[in-house]
């Protein structure tokens, strides 16, 4: 392993993919964090449609014993586990979380909202970090 290889440190996973999201939340994907103990949680814009006056974007993670179980949000033991609120298209956000204290399935809970316009869309996705590894992931 070359020391400059990050892959060999962390875990990369979807935690909802692309979507033109109308007012509400984009299906959030279960991801197993056995073995990691935080992540980056980024959340990104892209072009908007339906012409609205504003938009926002608040991201955080949920947790939950099972990954078809009821998830709940997640306040870490230290910081915080949301991101800064998005506020435009093309923009971005994240949020470092230490995930001591988190049960083993998580997911990158997201909500968009609008003011005015016609069925405004905004196009978003978000991707999970995994780090701070028991041990180191598989490549």
């Amino acid at each position: 392993m070359i020391a400059t290889d990050i892959g060999a440190h962390v875990k990369t996973l979807s935690a909802f993919r692309p979507v033109a999201q109308a007012a509400g939340s984009p299906t959030a994907i279960a991801l197993d964090r056995l073995g990691f103990n935080s992540c980056e949680l980024h959340v990104g814009t892209g072009a908007s449609t339906g012409a609205p006056t504003s938009l926002t974007v608040d991201a955080s993670i949920t947790h939950s014993d099972t990954s078809g179980g009821a998830y709940t949000a997640y306040t870490p033991p230290t910081g915080s586990a949301a991101i800064a609120q998005i506020t435009g298209v093309n923009s971005e956000a994240r949020a470092s979380v230490n995930l001591a204290g988190a049960k083993r399935f998580v997911k990158g809970d997201c909500d968009v909202a609008f003011v005015g316009g016609t069925a405004p869309t905004v196009v978003v996705d978000a991707e999970l970090v995994l780090g701070g590894a028991d041990t180191e992931p598989q490549a």
